[in-house]
């Protein structure tokens, strides 16, 4: 049994530098404040017909049905950081190919709020 735990280790420690890459895809900068960005989330949402709701002050759980008609639910956390706002999407039910679809479908709605300027970000 001991073996058996040694070969699974942890799942954020068996994923390789491309699969850790992936997962930060599903982020932007905003240019707004956070209720503003929001508020710019949340009526992309319903222009999309996805249904929404906010968990705590600065999360939205989103829902909706992929292209197979099976539950996709993801998170948006909304972290302020030096005068601009990180959307960090993250998927918690369904299909990752139909998460980053819906993703990209809600990036191009709020395309004029995304800030394009370039953040270094930490070397790991």
């Amino acid at each position: 049994m001991l073996l058996c735990s040694q070969l699974l280790g942890t799942p954020g420690a068996s994923q390789t530098p491309w699969q850790r890459l992936v997962r930060r895809m599903t982020r932007f900068f905003t240019t707004l404040d956070a209720s503003s960005s929001c508020a710019a989330l949340t009526d992309a949402c319903t222009d999309l017909g996805h249904n929404f709701k906010h968990t705590c002050t600065n999360q939205v759980t989103l829902s909706t049905l992929d292209r197979r008609n099976n539950k996709l639910i993801f998170k948006v956390h909304l972290i302020e950081l030096d005068q601009k706002v990180l959307l960090d999407f993250r998927l918690s039910k369904g299909d990752g190919l139909e998460f980053k679809r819906v993703f990209l479908k809600i990036k191009q709605k709020l395309s004029d709020i995304i800030s394009i300027q370039k953040i270094p970000l930490p070397v790991t």
